[in-house]
């Protein structure tokens, strides 16, 4: 029969010889019966681009560590993930109908294009917002009238690198006279961004 202290030089070395290999991990107790190999295979990696928990052994790290986007303002309020208790706001009520045409919002954790392309306004006018930068077109309405319209527009406003930012320039026309049902060419510029 082996001696204790033989036995307990061996288990260390298969001890050793595990970690030295990272194949395993060797728990053992004061009595020698209890010693145990467990063998778990090489180290592993959690990837934040997948919910795959591959076979191994793990350095210790917080979820959050893994993928930063474990975050209580990712998640929805009252929903626990992993110990994060989301904070998201939920309580919005704008719909696409309250949004402009070609701007964007995001109501309840999902992003609305507006379809507001016009209002009526008192009076029986219409008043019609072109808002997104950069070059379009613009169809003139079939009830355009060449007397009776008015067209303003607003430029982009200065940035406010030293001081305030400057406004954006004002112009208008009254009473152009355009063809219903033709294409207007049309641009927005982009206000200057500060630094």
């Amino acid at each position: 029969m082996m001696e204790r202290d033989e036995l307990t030089r061996i288990m260390r070395m298969i001890f050793l010889a595990a970690l030295l290999s990272g194949s395993g991990v060797l728990l053992y107790s004061a009595d020698v019966s209890t010693h145990v190999l467990f063998r778990t295979g090489a180290k592993q990696a959690l990837d934040p681009a997948n919910d795959t928990v591959n076979a191994g052994y793990y350095a210790a790290t917080t979820l959050h560590d893994v993928d930063t986007d474990l975050a209580v303002g990712n998640i929805k309020p009252g929903v626990n993930i992993f110990g994060s208790t989301g904070t998201c706001t939920s309580d919005a009520n704008a719909t696409a109908g309250d949004i402009l045409a070609t701007q964007t919002a995001y109501v309840n954790g999902y992003k609305l294009t507006g379809t507001i392309s016009t209002q009526t306004l008192g009076g029986g006018g219409a008043r019609i917002f072109l808002t997104a930068t950069g070059a379009g077109t613009w169809t003139v309405p079939a009830d355009w009238t060449s007397s009776n319209n008015t067209i303003e527009v607003i430029g982009g406003g200065g940035s406010g690198k030293v001081g305030g930012g400057g406004g954006g320039a004002y112009s208008k026309s009254v009473d152009v006279s355009l063809t219903p049902g033709t294409d207007v060419s049309f641009s927005v510029g982009a206000g200057a961004g500060g630094a």
